[in-house]
């Protein structure tokens, strides 16, 4: 369960293992209760490569290119860090996003479940990492 936030720090070495533990350990333990995720929105955010960082573009001080520029590192990192997932293993958090979306306690999260599912599908069909 420690394992689901600090996912985006797990070394290469052990990160296919240490994604699998953490998706099944989510399919055992959501808790049907919208708001109260356990901690699955942070797994549904890491799997959201493209995730879309235009909110913090309109906050006071933001300054538009810095953003997009972290924004495209961030994605780039994300990325890097899931390239070692093979066809099979795309397929799998496909059908890990496909059942997530239904659970009530990721309700508020279904745009980020979108996007992800749209980058893994086609990543699941191409067995490729794309940016």
């Amino acid at each position: 369960m420690h394992l689901r936030s600090r996912l985006s720090a797990i070394s290469a070495d052990g990160f296919e293992e240490a994604l699998a533990q953490v998706l099944l350990d989510l399919v055992e333990t959501h808790t049907g209760k919208a708001g109260e995720t356990e901690d699955a929105e942070e797994v549904v955010r890491f799997l959201n490569v493209q995730e879309d960082t235009s909110y913090v573009e309109g906050l006071p001080g933001s300054i538009r290119e810095h953003e997009r520029e972290i924004s495209k590192a961030l994605e780039e990192a994300k990325v890097d860090s899931l390239s070692d997932l093979n066809l099979e293993q795309a397929g799998v958090v496909v059908e890990w996003l496909n059942a997530a979306k239904i659970w009530r306690d990721l309700s508020w999260y279904h745009d980020e479940i979108d996007s992800a599912l749209a980058y893994w599908t086609r990543r699941a069909a191409s067995g490729l990492p794309m940016q």
